[in-house]
């Protein structure tokens, strides 16, 4: 609060000075004679008195006053000021100096609706002029910003001659009334002020507002009776030409809505009744504000959108009842619309100084966009399923080898009541394919798509594409800022022009990048029939009509379905007379790609979706911990006053608490999240007919190949269970069951998990199947829900109790269902992260440069300062007797990065070796597969990574 007086007090000043000199200006110049010049230090100062009052809404008045005079005598300002002003006067910790004053208080007022008049006398500051022999009185108020500002008597209020000024000054001048005269001449007894709004001009503007509101209804229920009432063949046409203007009416109806706010001055309206109605929650004015500019317009959004339940019923076949519809799009808008207004507001306070609430609005926006997205996704039912196995998979990745894209992951996205057949390239180097297009188009088709969403990876078309939406707003704010005089001073018009031009560029490159897209994807399938068949099967099954015009094109981020065909054909000189054929006949449509048990939505309880909630809740706790136990230590030295010893000593302790808190995170967090999980995975394995207790089930992790990997941020590809059975061991999990029985296991060896602080390990399997000529190596681990520190103790009791099945000669027992029934592992490739793709130099840097920064922002929140010169200043101090203080906020991004650092140094000690090898060689005896085993494991009990 003191320093918002502080910098009114200084813009009192500037108007004082303002005033100053344009009634200076004013006075008759006197002519000097060369014997007259003296220095400036000597040339006379016009006596003058001059009183500065800042007055707000709510009729509080900052009040500054100073003396001018050639031997700068003190003066006793507040008596004076206060008889003027009819108020009492409460002095301000800013007291420059003796001749001058500074206060405030509240002025009285008479109101009239929603009019207020105030008065000031000005015989009491003409008499003190008078008596101190001042030549000047000088009189600046400035008003608030409201529909009426009337002073009497009547000046013009001051404004810019040649450069266009900034906003903020514009409109500080517009509020600027300075009155001058000359305390020998003839002055007003008093000074009227009459601030407000008329109340006819207020219904007007209300009635305006209601329109912004009423039309956008209005024209969703025409557009629906339209379109339920056309007597047509072809329901595309209407369902797409009703989906493209009803995205038309809605965002048009945002754009309405705040060009109506401006043109009705909500927000200096609504400031000026809570200013008044509720002076002391100041913030009340700026909330009411925010939510008049964004909540009338996202209900109307919203019912908008259930307004076209019948239509998406009836034309597009879809299930979505009227709740559904309506929570999409609040879910929508709270992930898109939300997080920007937290965003530009934060924007906003960072600049103004305001870092500490700043930050918290940065995180609350990031916090509202990724709930938002998540719920959207849990509403739709298109929560996406990581593909790591099967056919579709390695077409995928062969193909993004071939096109030189590391391709990172693919995924199905379940459909729901959407019936959306789509894919996407998505950020990361992953794709996405809805299990709707999977179920509908042939494998020719896919391939084609695939090889569009690989060229998009290719060309970089995500990166590009987010460059040209940030330039476009960039041409926006440079043309308002640049050519301002130039634009109307509609709103209507400056919000439409920032519309377009925010739009038409990106949907610009939009289109081109697909039409590159699909060059790169026929080049990469060399079938250019497929892609033409699959553009037109595509505009079927989402009810796209095949052309649109030139010009409604402009407005839409893909070119029309027949333009891109005809486009294909000319590049692979196919006759466009054959575009109708391709587009009747489809390209071997009963070969389709299969889709996983795995991979679909419900099958699994060790989900895509289960994995990314882990993951992310393992990374806030250990962000947390890392992050806030040294903000709490650096907090602790802030608030104790301790000497400088002892500082030091706390900071150490800081640090080492920070990563025993961190390993302590890694140690007890997992054995929560596979406690839920143990049991759901019985209960499964139950309905499946296994008897995990009955049979003595061992809990344990599975993961294919001889070396560690990483499979959607964890270690373990597979959940399951384990059973030692007499001459074969038997694992039942949710990607795969298989059976090894004694004579096909190779060799046993403990080797190393994915890096790690904590030592973890994993039993390694070699083996190989002569009858069906497979071999190959897996990694378990114990997965009970017990501690990591537990589990590795737990890893190598699994080791032993293998080495001992191994190496005991039993008799084949006949074994339960479904358990007979299983074979040897038949994994094929599976998708997975090396360790050393983790530990690239580029993406530690990254992932460091993005904690720091978020340890800095938590820094700022704790109210920790950031000294950085003063730090480097200092270190001189060391070994001296004064306290050296590193600047609290610096030290928690210290230990942070310090942590986080640490985490990477088994990364950096890994080296990719495979543990062990399979082959199909002649197989030894077994007394010979025993003894190997035996004096592997006597050898290397412990496999360093």
């Amino acid at each position: 609060m003191q320093l918002r007086k502080w910098r009114i007090g200084v813009l009192l000043l500037l108007a004082s000075g303002l005033a100053t000199a344009f009634a200076t200006a004013s006075l008759p110049l006197r002519a000097q004679s060369p014997a007259q010049d003296s220095d400036d230090d000597d040339e006379k100062v016009t006596p003058m008195l001059t009183v500065g009052v800042n007055l707000q809404a709510n009729g509080a008045a900052l009040v500054s006053s100073y003396v001018v005079t050639q031997d700068h005598a003190a003066a006793n300002l507040k008596p004076v000021l206060e008889s003027a002003l009819h108020c009492s006067l409460t002095d301000s910790p800013m007291r420059g100096v003796a001749y001058g004053y500074y206060g405030n208080c509240t002025l009285p007022a008479s109101t009239h609706g929603l009019l207020r008049d105030y008065r000031f006398d000005t015989a009491p500051l003409r008499a003190f002029a008078q008596e101190q022999k001042l030549e000047l009185l000088q009189v600046s108020v400035t008003l608030p910003e409201a529909e009426i500002r009337e002073t009497t008597p009547g000046v013009k209020s001051f404004t810019s001659s040649g450069r266009m000024p900034s906003q903020s000054v514009s409109k500080y001048l517009a509020s600027l009334r300075v009155f001058s005269w000359r305390t020998d001449a003839a002055i007003p007894d008093s000074i009227g002020i009459r601030i407000g709004y008329d109340s006819a001009t207020v219904q007007r503007r209300a009635m305006l507002l209601l329109a912004a509101l009423l039309l956008p209804i209005f024209l969703a229920l025409w557009l629906r009776r339209r379109a339920l009432s056309a007597q047509v063949a072809d329901k595309s046409a209407v369902w797409f030409s009703y989906i493209r203007y009803q995205q038309w009416m809605l965002n048009g109806s945002l754009v309405a809505w705040w060009a109506s706010c401006e043109t009705a001055k909500v927000t200096p309206f609504t400031e000026f009744l809570l200013q008044n109605s509720a002076p002391q929650y100041r913030w009340l004015a700026s909330l009411a504000s925010a939510l008049l500019t964004w909540v009338p317009p996202v209900i109307v959004w919203v019912v908008c959108v259930v307004i076209s339940h019948p239509v998406q019923e009836k034309l597009r076949g879809l299930q979505w009842t009227r709740k559904d519809l309506a929570l999409q799009a609040v879910y929508s808008l709270s992930s898109a619309l939300l997080p920007l207004l937290l965003a530009v507001k934060g924007i906003g306070l960072l600049a103004s100084g305001s870092a500490r609430t700043a930050v918290l609005l940065f995180f609350a926006a990031f916090a509202v966009k990724l709930i938002a997205r998540f719920q959207l996704q849990k509403l739709m039912g298109m929560q996406p399923q990581a593909l790591t196995t099967g056919e579709l998979r390695d077409t995928a990745f062969a193909m993004a080898n071939r096109l030189g894209v590391k391709l990172q992951q693919i995924f199905v996205i379940p459909a729901g009541k959407g019936q959306m057949a789509n894919a996407f390239a998505r950020s990361g180097n992953t794709i996405a394919f809805t299990d709707y297009l999977l179920q509908r188009m042939s494998r020719r088709e896919v391939d084609y798509i695939l090889g569009h969403e690989l060229s998009h990876l290719r060309l970089k078309h995500l990166q590009k594409l987010g460059w040209a939406y940030m330039a476009s707003i960039g041409a926006g704010v440079f043309l308002f800022t640049s050519f301002r005089s130039f634009i109307p001073e509609s709103p209507f018009v400056r919000y439409g022009l920032l519309f377009a031009i925010s739009t038409l560029g990106p949907y610009f490159w939009s289109r081109r990048f697909e039409f590159a897209a699909d060059a790169g994807a026929v080049e990469a399938t060399g079938d250019a029939e497929a892609a033409i068949s699959s553009l037109f099967k595509l505009a079927s099954l989402n009810m796209h009509p095949l052309n649109w015009s030139k010009w409604g094109e402009k407005w839409l981020t893909h070119p029309s379905t027949l333009r891109r065909a005809e486009a294909i054909a000319r590049k692979a000189a196919i006759p466009l007379e054959r575009l109708p054929e391709i587009a009747q006949r489809a390209v071997e449509a009963d070969a389709h790609y299969t889709i996983p048990a795995s991979a679909i939505a419900g099958n699994k309880i060790l989900s895509t979706t289960k994995k990314t909630g882990n993951a992310i809740q393992a990374l806030v706790a250990m962000l947390g911990a890392i992050i806030l136990t040294p903000t709490a230590f650096a907090l602790l030295v802030k608030y104790m006053h301790f000497g400088g010893s002892v500082q030091r000593l706390i900071y150490v302790a800081g640090f080492a608490a920070a990563l025993a808190a961190y390993l302590a995170i890694c140690n007890f967090l997992p054995a929560r999240k596979l406690r839920g999980l143990a049991s759901q995975l019985k209960a499964k394995a139950q309905t499946e007919g296994v008897q995990v207790d009955a049979w003595n089930g061992v809990m344990v992790g599975l993961a294919p190949g001889p070396v560690p990997r990483t499979y959607e941020g964890h270690p373990q590809w597979d959940l399951g269970f384990l059973f030692f059975r007499s001459d074969r061991i038997c694992y039942w999990g949710e990607e795969t069951h298989f059976a090894l029985r004694r004579d096909q296991v190779i060799s046993i060896k403990l080797g190393p998990s994915t890096p790690n602080l904590l030592g973890l390990h994993r039993v390694y399997i070699a083996w190989r199947d002569l009858e069906r000529s497979t071999c190959g190596v897996l990694s378990l681990g114990c997965a009970t829900p017990d501690t990591m520190l537990a589990l590795r103790a737990h890893t190598r009791d699994l080791l032993a109790r293998l080495v001992q099945w191994h190496t005991t000669v039993s008799s084949a027992k006949p074994l339960p269902a479904p358990l007979d029934s299983l074979f040897a592992p038949q994994f094929g490739s599976v998708t997975g992260i090396s360790p050393l793709t983790v530990a690239k130099r580029e993406k530690i840097v990254k992932q460091m440069y993005l904690f720091g920064l978020l340890a800095a922002a938590v820094a700022v929140v704790a109210g920790l300062p950031f000294h950085l010169l003063q730090t480097i200043l200092q270190l001189q101090d060391l070994r001296g007797t004064q306290t050296f203080s590193l600047g609290a906020g610096w030290y928690v991004v210290a230990v942070s990065l310090s942590v986080i650092f640490i985490q990477y140094i088994p990364y950096f000690r890994y080296k990719e070796v495979p543990v062990l090898q399979a082959d199909l060689g002649k197989p030894t005896s077994q007394m010979g597969r025993i003894s190997e085993t035996t004096q592997a494991v006597q050898a290397r009990e412990t496999v360093k990574a």
